[in-house]
């Protein structure tokens, strides 16, 4: 979509609630399932973009460490490789920020509230910190008036209450906000 047709778009709202992956930061799912695998001798799928066993949930909601997700796909999958091979194997689906969106953000911001909704893991967390890091784009973080990650408040997308959580604790009208997912089952939540 064109970047004007997208300001047309979202025109009538006040409030804008991003997802991350796959809105901001480029994603490919498929990229840390090609990684596990060959670090597998038994691999099975365990998680995509739609489904995942419930670890993943754990994760993303802060209910167990960073230590205790690495430990349990190296069990699930039969992992014979280091703790650091699969900490690089689950951040290969992440890619990079393109400035283009980063624009697109400091537009809206001009006459929109932003905040930044995201069903985010602490090893997921610490990459993008790390690359924001590296390119420079600290502003990206400022173009939000709020940033909650699932992990940090102990719930996830698609479940209510996180949305209820976002919208109560900024006063936002629902019929005026909009929230922008990549991932039907959180727009359908």
């Amino acid at each position: 979509m064109e970047e004007n047709d997208f300001i047309k778009l979202v025109s009538g709202y006040d409030n804008i609630i991003f997802d991350y992956g796959g809105i901001f930061i480029d994603i490919d799912y498929k990229k840390t399932i090609s990684e596990l695998k060959a670090l597998s001798s038994d691999y099975r799928d365990i998680f995509s973009q739609q489904n995942q066993i419930e670890i993943f949930s754990k994760f993303e909601r802060g209910e167990v460490s960073s230590k205790q997700f690495v430990e349990t796909l190296m069990i699930e999958l039969k992992v014979d490789a280091s703790y650091n091979e699969v900490v690089n194997a689950w951040n290969a689906m992440l890619y990079d920020i393109p400035s283009q969106r980063i624009n697109l953000l400091q537009k809206l911001r001009e006459n929109k509230k932003t905040f930044l909704l995201s069903n985010i893991n602490e090893l997921h967390e610490q990459f993008v910190l790390d690359y924001l890091d590296r390119n420079d784009t600290d502003i990206f973080y400022n173009s939000f008036d709020e940033i909650y990650f699932s992990h940090h408040i102990g719930m996830r997308k698609p479940d209510a209450d996180i949305f209820k959580f976002v919208i109560e604790q900024n006063g936002l009208d629902i019929a005026k906000s909009l929230f922008i997912d990549d991932s039907i089952q959180h727009v359908e939540g």
